[in-house]
């Protein structure tokens, strides 16, 4: 049985996608994300702050895996800047 002081880890990840409408938008909600994960209301496994260029490809901003966490996301598709 694990400390009490450690998390359980649940037999499902459940992935969520946000769209914000700018950068500055998208960082304010990470920020919020990693304060609601700091008060034990969720669990953030990772995050990423993804950009659309006019040519359709994406450009990884920022990203970070805080904890073991399966991909979800296909990287055919994302470079990094």
């Amino acid at each position: 049985m694990p400390p009490s002081n450690e998390r359980k880890i649940s037999p499902w990840i459940a992935c969520s996608l946000l769209f914000f409408d700018n950068e500055t938008k998208a960082y304010e909600g990470k920020r919020a994300l990693i304060q609601l994960d700091s008060e034990g209301g969720i669990s953030v496994y990772g995050y990423a702050v993804v950009a659309k260029n006019a040519d359709g490809t994406l450009i990884i901003k920022t990203w970070r895996r805080r904890r073991a966490a399966r991909s979800v996301v296909d990287s055919s598709r994302l470079r990094r800047e």
